[in-house]
C-alpha cells in the first residue's frame, strides 16, 4: 500500500494519523510503503477500500522466515 493512497483517502496526513492513532511525525517517516502492520490496520478500518499488499500478513507474523 502506498503512502500517498492512505493520505489522499483519509484527505491528509494529520487525518490519517488520527484514523490509525499515531502522530503525525510518525507518518512522516514512512517514507513511501506503509509498514505492513499498518496497512493491515487500515485495510480493516477502510473495510477493504485501502488493500494491504500481498505478503502483509505473513511478514507481521513471522510467517514468511518459516520458509527459508
Amino acid at each position: 500500500m502506498k503512502l500517498a493512497d492512505a493520505i489522499k483517502y483519509a484527505g491528509n496526513a494529520t487525518s490519517l494519523a488520527e484514523l490509525i492513532g499515531v502522530t503525525p511525525s510518525a507518518i512522516c517517516q514512512w517514507n513511501d510503503v506503509i509498514p505492513d502492520n499498518r496497512q493491515l490496520q487500515l485495510e480493516r478500518i477502510t473495510l477493504g477500500a485501502l488493500r494491504a499488499d500481498p505478503g502483509c500478513m505473513d511478514r507481521v507474523l513471522g510467517m514468511d522466515k518459516l520458509s527459508k
